[in-house]
């Protein structure tokens, strides 16, 4: 199921809230090692992810399976991410905002460098948080986690910062 560009489009200080706030938990010098690297955004809906991060300096290639939903067509393919047109080892940080849940089998963690870092997120309300935090954790299970912790923005969100292993 994907989410139509009407419903992001009312979202959008939302979603721009929560991906700020997801970065400034994580501290300003974060971004800083991936400055000239290259980033996924996988589900990338309007493209807020991709814009935020291309100000650090990182190169995003974003894949969103509705067309309609993206803004910005630069650097964008039409894809899932179970099936991820890319070679192994492309990409030294892969982002997942509300959307690992989605893909159905593990191969999108094998366009991610050795090393790299996997932040993904969903929403969650009160009585799933512990549920939530541990579907991204059984998505990443060999991953070492680096952080795990929780914003409060329009939508509560579960956060997991993990390294895949060299």
């Amino acid at each position: 199921m994907t989410f139509s560009s009407g419903i992001y489009g009312s979202w959008e200080e939302g979603q721009k809230e929560k991906i700020s706030k997801i970065f400034s938990f994580l501290g300003g010098e974060f971004l800083q090692p991936f400055s000239g690297k290259t980033a996924l955004d996988i589900g990338a809906g309007p493209g807020y992810l991709s814009e935020f991060l291309g100000k650090s300096g990182i190169r995003v290639i974003a894949i969103e399976p509705d067309r309609t939903m993206i803004k910005n067509k630069k650097d964008l393919l039409l894809a899932r991410g179970e099936q991820m047109p890319f070679r192994r080892n492309s990409f030294d940080m892969l982002v997942a905002i509300d959307s690992i849940h989605l893909i159905k089998n593990e191969d999108f963690l094998d366009c991610l460098k050795p090393g790299g870092l996997v932040i993904a997120s969903l929403f969650f309300n009160g009585e799933n948080f512990e549920e939530k935090k541990g579907q991204i954790r059984g998505r990443l299970k060999n991953f070492e986690v680096q952080h795990a912790f929780s914003i409060m923005a329009r939508e509560s969100e579960v956060v997991v910062v993990a390294k895949k292993p060299e």
